[in-house]
């Protein structure tokens, strides 16, 4: 007797399924991403800190020319916080 063309096809043996692979987690990546975050919210913080000098030459409302607001700040905070502000964006670009 012939096979019928609606009889099913012989079962084919199952395939094992794959063991589920461990979820991995990269240290270094986040590790990285986590340092430049905090550099990034240093800076930040550095620059509101720092601040404009306020000094005679210096009036709201002007335009600023960077050789008065450097003679504004004698102390050489301004500068040094600006410095350190940016040596954070440096490193958190390397």
């Amino acid at each position: 007797m012939a096979a019928s063309p609606f009889t099913p096809p012989p079962a084919a043996s199952p395939e094992p399924t794959p063991a589920p692979q461990p979820l991995n987690i990269y240290l270094l990546p986040n590790l990285m991403t986590a340092g430049n975050l905090f550099c990034g919210f240093l800076a930040l913080t550095k620059i509101v800190e720092a601040g404009l000098p306020s000094g005679e030459g210096i009036q709201a409302g002007r335009f600023l020319s960077l050789s008065k607001i450097v003679e504004a700040d004698r102390g050489g905070k301004f500068a040094a916080d600006i410095q350190t502000a940016l040596l954070l964006i440096l490193l958190a670009c390397i």
